[in-house]
């Protein structure tokens, strides 16, 4: 059983969703600012979102206050199902005959 979301973990994924409907992937640190939580908190925060998968990094884009580039961040996208396996399988045994 999954525990309750906390405080910042809502705060950040209300930031996230500001940010997704302006269709703009935040960095972390303007989900921080957004959110209004510490960095650190948000670090934290955001690596236990993406590896429970609620949020994915999309890309990186290079930015002046590192050196490195810095992961831009978003929901993760659903896939739909075209076909239900059971008629995948049927659609399968038929060409096989």
């Amino acid at each position: 059983m999954a525990r309750p979301r906390g405080e910042i973990t809502m705060a950040l994924l209300a930031a996230l969703e500001h940010f997704n409907q302006e269709g703009h992937p935040p960095t972390m640190r303007e989900l921080a600012h957004r959110a209004r939580v510490s960095l650190k908190d948000t670090r934290n925060s955001l690596n236990g979102l993406v590896r429970a998968g609620h949020v994915e990094i999309r890309a990186f884009k290079r930015v002046t206050y590192r050196n490195r580039p810095v992961a831009l961040y978003g929901f993760p996208l659903v896939l739909e199902e075209t076909a239900p396996a059971a008629h995948t399988l049927a659609a399968a045994i038929d060409t096989w005959r």
